[in-house]
């Protein structure tokens, strides 16, 4: 008689799976909301989606998802159209012309805003999530990509209600090779509903 070989979790990862890439979690840290003067005060909520799945879980078990303290209204700069914003590697803003950018290599610039702005700091806000997004993905065959998701809570009057106001997200992985993809983001804010585009 012929023994049936018992196939393990790791024996049915696709072949992009790199066993010598093994990121241990994400260092995510926050700098700023552009164009949101009508807000009094923000509540961020951030967390990792897998897909349809909904938020992942650490190696702890603890989701991956957090609230950051309440932002005040704390108009940090303006931003006029024709400019863009950029974080040095201390974590300070810096705004500059289009024609200035990549004149500074320690500073990393977004976009150049095709209006006029403000930005409100976020002090640099840092947090940790520990998984290996990596081997996750492949787990799932590549099919379900990483997302990270912020939600923006405030009131868009004095008297009105709390509610979901914007939100931003983007793929933390590469679709190729479900590897990280570090560096710095600019990411517009959306109005609700929230939607992502899984098509790959």
């Amino acid at each position: 008689m012929r023994r049936e070989k018992t196939l393990k979790k790791d024996d049915v990862i696709k072949k992009g799976y790199d066993p010598s890439y093994t990121p241990s979690g994400i260092k995510v840290r926050l700098h700023f909301c552009q164009n949101l003067r009508a807000y009094e005060k923000l509540t961020l909520r951030c967390s990792l989606q897998l897909g349809p799945e909904g938020v992942i879980s650490q190696n702890n078990g603890e989701k991956c998802e957090l609230q950051m303290p309440s932002v005040a209204d704390n108009i940090q700069a303006e931003l006029r159209q024709g400019q863009a914003v950029g974080v040095n590697r201390l974590g300070l803003l810096s705004v500059a012309a289009g024609s200035e950018i990549g004149q500074d290599p320690t500073i990393n610039y977004g976009p150049v805003s095709n209006q006029d702005s403000v930005l409100r700091s976020l002090d640099a806000f840092e947090f940790t999530w520990n998984k290996d997004l990596h081997k996750l993905y492949w787990e799932k065959d590549g099919t379900h990509p990483v997302y990270f998701l912020m939600e923006v809570f405030g009131r868009l009057n004095a008297g009105g209600k709390r509610k979901v106001v914007a939100w931003a997200g983007f793929e933390i992985l590469n679709r190729s090779d479900g590897k990280i993809q570090y560096g710095f983001k600019a990411v517009p804010l959306m109005q609700p509903p929230i939607a992502f585009d899984s098509s790959q």
